[in-house]
């Protein structure tokens, strides 16, 4: 069950930054004005440094070699990244700037110097914002630039600070306030789901997420599990057994001979908690090389 919801995040994953590459190349190519200029000029992509080249990638696979000119930086020496950044505004030499969030927040007062730096900002694992106050939210608000996505695959929905930071770095002030949304919408909305609320406060609750609920869904593209079963083929669960390889024996019986395990094991050592996380974390990493080994073989 695992290995096939493993395959499901690689498939909504593959979904999510389709569209993206599509509507950034839309944008690159197309305009709606009467003189017909491109809608963008210059895009932003920002991801966790780890994914910096897999987006390089996808803009290749899908639109083909040097269709869109890219630029991508993540760990590189500061005086290759000054160059870089001075050379993506002040040239026409790239269309897409790849950076990590780490780069993009140490070297952002470089970009804002300019004020047409970006036409389009792209934030991918954008849950990174739900914190309107850290670092990396106001270094990414402080960029110039009107057309903002956002991409996550983590809801965000059951915390509403954190959720209307999001739609506040997407559309600035649709919600009002920081302090009108915490007085007209959060506190009553938390009122009205305490156990001892009164049916008035409940009533009041849902008008008020009725229309908040209204107001978001004008520029939130949300994809449900039941939504993405309807293209997906049935679900198959498959239980497994395996033998373990001769690494992973020697990574299992390592940890149970280990001085800790054996405390736990003699009844000497009271609080197992410890022990029982390093046995899960074994465990998983187990189970991960078991994952890739599938995927390599069996690619999506």
């Amino acid at each position: 069950m695992e290995i096939l919801i493993f395959y499901l995040h690689l498939f909504f994953l593959f979904l999510q930054t389709l569209q993206s590459v599509c509507l950034i190349w839309t944008l690159l190519q197309t305009g709606i004005t009467a003189n017909k200029a491109r809608t963008a000029k210059r895009v932003i992509v920002v991801c966790p440094c780890s994914l910096v080249k897999n987006w390089d990638n996808e803009f290749t696979k899908w639109l083909g070699a040097g269709t869109v000119k890219t630029l991508a930086l993540a760990e590189s020496d500061r005086k290759t990244v000054e160059k870089n950044i001075d050379c993506f505004v002040k040239t026409k030499m790239f269309n897409v700037l790849i950076v990590s969030y780490e780069t993009l927040r140490t070297h952002v007062g470089r970009l804002i110097k300019y004020k047409d730096c970006c036409d389009l900002l792209v934030c991918d694992e954008a849950h990174r914002l739900k914190n309107r106050e850290n670092q990396t939210s106001m270094a990414l608000n402080s960029i110039p630039v009107r057309r903002r996505v956002l991409l996550t695959g983590t809801p965000m929905q059951n915390d509403l600070e954190e959720f209307y930071a999001m739609v506040d770095f997407t559309n600035p002030g649709i919600l009002g306030t920081p302090e009108d949304f915490r007085r007209k919408t959060l506190n009553p909305i938390l009122r009205g789901r305490e156990p001892d609320a009164t049916e008035k406060q409940k009533q009041k609750m849902m008008e008020i997420q009725q229309n908040m609920s209204s107001i978001v869904n004008e520029f939130i593209l949300r994809r449900i599990n039941e939504l993405n079963a309807q293209h997906l083929p049935p679900k198959l669960v498959q239980v497994v057994c395996c033998n373990l390889t001769e690494i992973q024996q020697n990574m299992y019986q390592h940890l149970c001979n280990s001085k800790a395990m054996q405390h736990v094991l003699d009844g000497k050592q009271v609080n197992c908690l410890g022990s029982i996380q390093m046995l899960m974390k074994v465990s998983w990493v187990l189970f991960s090389i078991c994952q890739i080994c599938v995927f390599l073989c069996n690619p999506i």
